[in-house]
């Protein structure tokens, strides 16, 4: 799940949603009010960071170093008057990173893992997206799916600079002197 906060990163710097200096305060928890009856707070919903004394004031550096869940709720879904990357920009970042699509590596049985939307649940849940499931999307959870070769794709992407290579298991082919008899040339998906 975490690892996808990376996406979550990328995606909020690039629409400007936050800067490197943005910073958001982890208590551990926070309450969102309900957006129907706003001001009664017994009804109010807890988002919970998985570290419950709370990371303090984070940045997107220590968002990531901490792996602060509040950071990413913040981030990705907003919060009160503070608009955050949204489900659709979340699903349309996890896309570009390759999530949601097989990698085209050379092996059989690839699964394409799910970037989940609204139109998505209301088809398979026959329920309305909510801020929550934006919250759970923006740390990797819910109905996220990805397997463990598209997120080290995702960070291959990040660490090179942002090209998305398609995996291979083969780089080339040698004779028994060691010459190359078949290269394997590395191919871009974006």
């Amino acid at each position: 799940g975490s690892t996808f906060k990376v996406i979550t990163a990328a995606g909020s710097l690039q629409e400007k949603i936050i800067t490197e200096r943005t910073q958001f305060t982890c208590k551990g928890e926070m309450w969102v009010p309900n957006k129907y009856f706003p001001d009664d707070p017994t009804l109010a919903q807890k988002f919970v960071c998985w570290w419950k004394w709370g990371h303090g004031d984070q940045n997107v550096i220590g968002g990531l170093a901490y792996s602060c869940d509040i950071f990413f709720y913040n981030a990705g879904g907003g919060y009160l008057d503070r608009d955050g990357l949204g489900v659709d920009k979340l699903a349309e970042y996890a896309s570009l990173f390759g999530l949601g699509e097989p990698t085209g590596i050379d092996l059989p049985g690839e699964s394409s893992g799910l970037v989940p939307n609204p139109t998505w649940k209301r088809l398979n849940y026959s329920e309305s997206w909510v801020l929550g499931d934006t919250y759970n999307m923006s740390i990797g959870q819910g109905f996220v799916l990805a397997t463990p070769l598209q997120m080290a794709n995702v960070a291959a992407a990040i660490g090179n600079g942002g090209t998305l290579y398609q995996p291979q298991v083969i780089r080339q082919i040698v004779d028994a002197d060691g010459k190359t008899v078949v290269p394997f040339t590395p191919k871009v998906i974006r």
